[in-house]
């Protein structure tokens, strides 16, 4: 396991063992910190590579209707609007 990963957890989930966010985002996002998984539909060719690029294409998926998780715990965007 990563050290960034390790810090990041820690910081923002203190309170949750490091080993059960990371079987999180395992599952999630493979540990990829641009992923974005389409629920409405297949899934894309590839990963986004950059930030810049996840931005993106998330919004064209957003603006498409597509319902999409993002990120290394594959945040719903109903949960990003709250």
């Amino acid at each position: 396991m990563a050290a960034a990963f390790v810090d990041i957890a820690q910081t923002c989930a203190p309170m949750v063992q490091v080993e059960t966010l990371a079987g999180i985002v395992s599952l999630e996002s493979r540990f990829q910190p641009f992923a974005i998984r389409i629920n409405s539909g297949p899934p894309l060719a590839a990963q986004p590579a950059s930030k810049a690029e996840a931005i993106e294409v998330a919004t064209s998926l957003i603006a498409d209707h597509q319902d999409i998780q993002i990120g290394l715990g594959g945040i719903g965007i109903e949960q990003l609007q709250k």
